[in-house]
């Protein structure tokens, strides 16, 4: 598969329409890095377009940044364009909100994200919209969960999921399950944590079965990225379950399909998820390379939760053992 979409020419110098249609294509392959360098390059070249053509490039810059975890830059693009959107696009508007409420949350910033995604559940609502308000309750979700724990957040990603169901989106029916997922984890954690093993182990049971349904959906919409995504997520259940044997196949595969087509972070993503498994199959040594290599391919600029999360088990891995770690 070719690295770029195909038949792409210069997004800034064409007409709205086209280069967005390019941007998009980047989305839908995970090709983050092209598609933020094409948004980004267009809203260079931009002389004198109205306040929505701009906020539109805001958005993918956003959202393509976003993905590759240099949500800073991503917060900036949302935020300028929330302040050029005319009142007459509340679609575009609830979309840079979302966008805006899933960044400021990755940064630890939930309390500020809130009303960000409040605000764009109540357009969506108001312009009868099942794709801005399931992406809205999705962020709601994640601030909810961030702030109060799992049980706070999932009734809004049951409410997000059937809003898709009915609308038939299957690319945000996969995101839905997705959500849940990672709320079901969060659930079981905290179950642990509290010393009660049956509710642990039935957040985990449910946790798997909204990976399978997640990887079902992606299957059904043709979307590669989304699948491999939800094949980490899978992999990363059965690891908690203990089901090794079948995970480690999945996520090497996934690592290796991701890095084929240039999907830098899910290939990271899977990598972390492969070196949590190490450590549980007592292959720590390998674990600490595969932590190491992560933290090496990650710029400064990217996914600090990401580089947080491997610095943290490589102290719990070898404390004050392993020089590299002092000089990460």
């Amino acid at each position: 598969m070719s690295s770029e979409p195909p038949n792409f020419a210069d997004p800034a110098s064409r007409p709205l329409e086209e280069w967005q249609a390019e941007v998009q294509t980047a989305w839908r392959l995970g090709l983050h890095q092209i598609g933020a360098r094409w948004a980004v390059d267009a809203l260079r070249a931009m002389r004198g377009e109205d306040g929505s053509i701009r906020a539109t490039a805001e958005f993918w810059a956003a959202r393509h940044l976003g993905a590759l975890g240099r949500f800073e830059e991503a917060v900036t693009h949302a935020t300028s364009g929330l302040a050029r959107v005319a009142e007459g696009h509340p679609a575009l508007r609830g979309q840079l909100l979302c966008m805006l409420a899933l960044c400021l949350s990755e940064l630890g910033r939930s309390e500020e994200a809130l009303p960000h995604a409040q605000l764009a559940l109540a357009l969506g609502t108001e312009i009868d919209s099942p794709a801005i308000q399931s992406v809205a309750l999705m962020r709601i979700g994640l601030c909810r969960w961030r702030l109060g724990g799992a049980a706070g957040a999932e009734p809004d990603f049951f409410r997000a999921l059937s809003l898709v169901r009915e609308a038939h989106d299957r690319e945000q029916l996969r995101a839905a399950y997705s959500g849940l997922v990672g709320v079901a984890i969060a659930a079981h954690e905290e179950a642990q944590a509290a010393g009660d093993a049956d509710a642990a182990r039935a957040a985990l049971q449910r946790a798997c079965g909204y990976a399978e349904q997640a990887v079902q959906a992606a299957q059904r919409s043709n979307d590669l990225a989304g699948l491999l995504g939800s094949l980490n997520n899978q992999a990363k259940c059965l690891t908690m379950a203990g089901w090794l044997a079948q995970a480690e196949p999945i996520l090497r595969d996934v690592e290796a399909q991701a890095a084929a087509r240039g999907l830098r972070m899910l290939r990271l993503r899977a990598r972390y998820n492969l070196a949590l498994l190490l450590i549980q199959a007592e292959r720590r040594d390998e674990a600490g390379e595969m932590l190491h290599s992560i933290l090496a391919l990650l710029d400064e600029s990217e996914h600090a939760p990401m580089r947080l999360a491997c610095l943290k088990v490589l102290e719990r891995l070898a404390p004050a053992a392993d020089p590299r770690s002092a000089q990460v």
